[in-house]
């Protein structure tokens, strides 16, 4: 149950559980001025949180949560479930918070699903049917009379239709593989127990 399956793509998933020993917040200040005073404006934007488990094992895993603060105190016990794109790609996905009962989806899911591979795929096939219709519609208005501007005019209204369709049927897929992989995590985050430990 743990896997994520979509067409040949399989995501694997993996836990790590524990208890957490340190958890520290960064921040990064960048200094801008103001046009209207001459005074330097400082702003602290938060950049990533990182912690420490140990797991129940003894062995202890650093985690890093980017652009991301997630209410973590020492001594909860948590897991942290991480999604494989390959064997030296992954990265965390979803923080479930025991002691607390809480569940943080670590990362925003279509950038996560840009990362594991499972973004805005078919790009390059759709581009290359589009240019097929083109070509085709050319060559069928040539053959049937038409020439010059005619010829062009109908052939970019066949690839333009062409276009349309398969944009609305990429966003149809987009949403519905989207649907599916929430789904997914969700399904993970209620069954932490079922997802495989990480060595």
């Amino acid at each position: 149950m743990g896997n994520f399956q979509w067409g040949k793509k399989t995501i694997e998933f993996k836990r790590v559980t524990g208890e957490v020993l340190s958890s520290e917040k960064n921040t990064k200040t960048f200094r801008s001025h103001n046009i209207n005073s001459s005074e330097p404006v400082q702003t602290e934007i938060f950049d990533n949180h990182s912690v420490w488990i140990k797991k129940d094992n003894g062995i202890e895993k650093y985690v890093t949560f980017h652009m991301r603060d997630i209410p973590i105190r020492t001594g909860q016990r948590v897991s942290v479930i991480y999604s494989f794109k390959d064997k030296t790609n992954y990265w965390p996905a979803i923080l479930v918070n025991h002691a607390a009962k809480d569940i943080h989806y670590v990362e925003h899911t279509y950038p996560l699903m840009e990362k594991l591979g499972l973004g805005h795929s078919g790009f390059y096939t759709s581009l290359f049917l589009i240019l097929i219709t083109l070509f085709g519609a050319g060559y069928g208005f040539n053959a049937a009379g038409y020439s010059g501007w005619k010829t062009l005019g109908y052939s970019m209204l066949a690839g333009f239709v062409v276009f349309l369709y398969l944009m609305n049927r990429g966003d149809r897929i987009r949403t519905k593989r989207r649907n599916a992989f929430v789904k997914h995590l969700r399904t993970l985050s209620d069954n932490v127990e079922s997802v495989e430990e990480m060595a």
